[in-house]
């Protein structure tokens, strides 16, 4: 995102976005979980929101499906360009995105070391 980004300040014109791309990302667990962590939460760990996120870069209009858990999707209509994305964690699942056009599927994230931990046992 940041080349995309930086261009985009520098040049005063935002490129041309020629490959889908999905970028996710989360907290790891709920802002109101306790941990037994001695060092105590982190500063300002009420200031994030238990959504996941999602950035699509879209070269054309496509359908973008966000998952948090086995049974918890929601799917989005984006057009071509730059879409900021969001839905409420299933505690105790995951996430996942994927974003189809014409009826294939282009891109499918899920990261593998993700779990939205309703009960961790460290802040970081």
């Amino acid at each position: 995102m940041t080349n995309y980004f930086a261009t985009g300040y520098k040049t005063g014109s935002y490129p041309a976005i020629t490959e889908d791309k999905l970028y996710l990302w989360a907290r790891p667990h709920p802002s109101n979980a306790n941990a037994p962590d001695p060092v105590g939460k982190p500063d300002n760990f009420q200031l994030d929101q238990d959504v996941l996120w999602a950035v699509v870069f879209a070269s054309a209009p496509a359908t973008v499906t966000l998952h948090t858990s086995d049974t918890a999707s929601q799917t989005f209509n984006v057009q071509a360009g730059v879409s900021k994305l969001q839905m409420d964690l299933t505690p105790g699942g995951y996430m996942r995105g994927t974003l189809a056009r014409a009826g294939q599927t282009v891109v499918d994230l899920r990261p593998q070391d993700y779990a939205f931990d309703p009960s961790p046992q460290t802040y970081n």
